[in-house]
């Protein structure tokens, strides 16, 4: 009888170790699939940063090329005689803030030559404007006048062009 016992002693003993290591299993391997998840998740979360990215790209695009459209129309209904503006007069009309609707307006009053626009990158345009003594370069963001930049002529207006595509 108590060799009987002792058999059934060792038998849940030894059950009771199988269950435990078997318990230790599944806790491990239900770690492995959390990693993973978070891994999935993790990924999500950056593919969905880089759609974010490339939408808000593809609209700096659209805004420039709205900007540039808006600004040959505005040509295109204006002279391109040099009105005998200075860059200083130039300056005095159009101010850093000034919205775009509001520059366009102007432009069109000051009856200003604009040969050409240039790209600044980041969505931005710089509408060139010859005047008597050199070319002034609006900077522009799609929404309103950031910077006012003076040049001799052409060429080096064209020069900062260069320019800032190498720093891109």
């Amino acid at each position: 009888m108590s060799k009987k016992l002792l058999m059934a002693l060792a038998c849940s003993v030894l059950l009771m170790g199988l269950a435990a290591c078997g318990s230790n299993d599944k806790a491990s391997t239900s770690e492995e699939p959390k990693q993973e998840t978070k891994k999935e998740e993790e990924q999500k979360k950056l593919d969905e940063q880089k759609q974010e990215d490339e939408q808000k790209k593809i609209e700096e695009q659209k805004k420039a090329e709205e900007q540039r459209k808006q600004e040959e129309a505005t040509k295109k209904d204006q002279s391109t005689i040099t009105s005998g503006n200075t860059i200083k007069g130039l300056k005095d009309e159009l101010s850093i803030g000034m919205s775009f609707k509001d520059y366009l307006a102007k432009k069109k009053s000051l009856n200003v030559e604009n040969p050409f626009s240039i790209s600044l990158g980041k969505g931005n345009v710089g509408s060139v404007l010859q005047a008597q003594d050199g070319v002034l370069v609006v900077c522009i963001d799609g929404e309103k006048i950031f910077d006012l930049k003076t040049f001799k002529n052409v060429d080096e207006a064209k020069e900062y062009e260069k320019g800032l595509k190498v720093k891109h």
